[in-house]
């Protein structure tokens, strides 16, 4: 008797694996949230052919790919245990990961996704894309001198969602954007104010804004005052002045620097 195939869902996409190796299965089992319902795999779902690969970076990238009519970007986006949405921008490597592990382990945040935001401009929604966390040996190393407590990893880098994930969808709006520029570092952070076009000039190279003709809409989405860029620092001084901008976020006078270090 052929066991029942399972079926998964990351953000909109519904899929399941064929040719997949079991042991391989068996892992996303741990992994990925499965799709509830009656009628769960009788809907219409991507089958994707996995074969002997044990990728789970080319299985996300391939059911990133089914959302082809959202807007993308690269970056986390997490929610303040106060309700605030923070999204947090820059290109791989960057620290948006250590951020994002940070701000859920050690203080409780929600996330909405960790390394792709996803955007359904019919919907007005922000899409819930609970892949798990991916932590390189370089982000874990961050995360302990932070005094970050790590779980255990699957296949050495891998660390589920689950219990840490926010709710399905959230409204398409942020409190404060965060865009960072290069990783952290032992210097002095550079927190800069910008505008909410110069923020969008830097996140075109790490979504599909203009491919999608998205710019408009995504320009609605972003806060008026309440957009940074981050370079240098440590980790926790990026924490640190996250947390700030949140508390400013919510007050209605707000007479922040430029150039805040």
């Amino acid at each position: 008797m052929n066991k029942a195939k399972h079926t998964y869902q990351l953000g909109e996409a519904k899929f399941s694996l064929t040719h997949a190796d079991p042991d391989f299965e068996s892992v996303l089992d741990r992994l990925l949230p499965h799709c509830h319902g009656e009628n769960s795999y009788e809907a219409k779902a991507l089958e994707i052919q996995m074969g002997l690969s044990f990728d789970i970076a080319e299985l996300l990238r391939q059911v990133i790919a089914q959302h082809e009519r959202c807007l993308l970007i690269q970056s986390a986006c997490l929610v303040s245990p106060n309700g605030h949405q923070v999204l947090i921008t820059g290109a791989p490597g960057s620290g948006k990961t250590t951020m994002a592990v940070a701000l859920s382990l050690r203080y409780g945040w929600r996330v909405v996704s960790e390394d792709m935001t996803i955007i359904n401009t019919e919907k007005n929604k922000i899409v819930s894309f609970a892949a798990p966390f991916n932590l390189s040996p370089g982000i874990r190393k961050i995360l302990a001198a932070s005094g970050v407590s790590l779980p255990g990893f699957i296949l050495r880098e891998w660390y589920p969602l689950a219990a840490h994930v926010a709710e399905p969808t959230c409204d398409a709006r942020f409190d404060v954007s965060v865009h960072l520029d290069g990783e952290p570092t032992a210097t002095e952070l550079s927190c800069v104010r910008t505008s909410k076009s110069d923020q969008i000039r830097k996140i075109f190279p790490i979504s599909n804004l203009l491919s999608v003709r998205g710019t408009d809409r995504f320009l609605e989405c972003l806060p008026e005052s309440f957009c940074y860029t981050f370079a240098g620092g440590s980790l926790s001084k990026r924490l640190e002045k996250t947390f700030e901008l949140c508390s400013l976020s919510g007050s209605s006078e707000v007479d922040l620097p430029s150039n805040a270090n």
